[in-house]
């Protein structure tokens, strides 16, 4: 047997009692009945068969009746027929990406890897872009009279993907011991962006660094430390040439510091910010 088979097609038997009250029944008026009554039962039976053979397969089932599911098993799509004999709709994907075009959304909860582009509309004209928080480590670190590196991250290969995609750093700590000064790093693939000088009698401290693609290998800086015991904050910025297709770390280095001296930072936070 063979599809083709539509289960509203077979709700009744097939009429072919034109026999006279009290007629003889021929052999061939037989043959004929009991044909008829062997066709529609075989179509019963496959219509039958057709719920179970035709719910699931490599290509779509040849009867297309309005409603109709089926389960699409190369690409893992469930699909329907809107109206009959029509164009197949996806009902439900499984673990594929699907395009989603002209669609509103209303209070959504989404879960898992959201792609870097996804764009969002504001109540006014503007529109963002989704980033947010990679990394954060409020774990301390300390170096106590030695330089070295204090908090690490390493940003994965390729984040930065597009131009004007970019990395927000803040970090903080404190300094305790002398009122000389220490000199902080803050160092991308080990080099440093820029170098800051801690203030005499410094016991806090705090640096935002931003991190901008201008080209696969060029990048601009933006830097802006402050200490309790310096008057404004001291802004500078400048370029780099990384090559961002690779694995990269973000660190903050003490590169110079008094032996009674100790310098902590208490966190870091790298933020993911997308403008592509």
């Amino acid at each position: 047997m063979t599809q083709g088979i539509a289960i509203s097609s077979i709700t009744t038997w097939a009429a072919d009692n034109a026999l006279a009250s009290a007629a003889l029944i021929t052999a061939s008026e037989h043959n004929t009945h009991r044909g008829n009554v062997r066709t529609d039962a075989a179509n019963k039976l496959l219509a039958i068969q057709d719920l179970e053979t035709s719910s699931a397969g490599t290509s779509a089932p040849t009867d297309k009746p309005i409603g109709k599911f089926w389960f699409d098993s190369t690409n893992l799509l469930m699909q329907w027929y809107e109206v009959s004999a029509g164009t197949l709709r996806v009902a439900v994907s499984r673990d594929k990406a699907e395009t989603l075009s002209s669609k509103t959304l209303s209070s959504p909860t989404i879960t898992g890897n959201i792609a870097k582009d996804v764009s969002v509309i504001t109540n006014s004209a503007e529109t963002f872009l989704i980033g947010g928080v990679i990394h954060l480590d409020p774990a301390t670190v300390t170096r106590a009279g030695a330089t070295g590196v204090l908090s690490t991250y390493t940003l994965p290969a390729a984040t930065l993907a597009v131009d004007k995609q970019a990395v927000r750093i803040t970090a903080w700590g404190t300094k305790s011991g002398t009122a000389a000064t220490a000199t902080l790093q803050f160092r991308f693939n080990a080099g440093a962006q820029k170098a800051e000088s801690t203030t005499s009698a410094t016991t806090r401290w705090h640096v935002t660094w931003l991190i901008v693609r201008t080209g696969a290998a060029t990048q601009d800086f933006y830097t802006t430390y402050i200490d309790d015991n310096s008057a404004p904050t001291r802004p500078d910025h400048g370029t780099d040439a990384e090559t961002l297709a690779n694995a990269l770390a973000i660190d903050i280095n003490v590169s110079a510091i008094n032996a009674a001296d100790t310098i902590t930072q208490e966190g870091m936070i790298v933020e993911f910010l997308n403008f592509a």
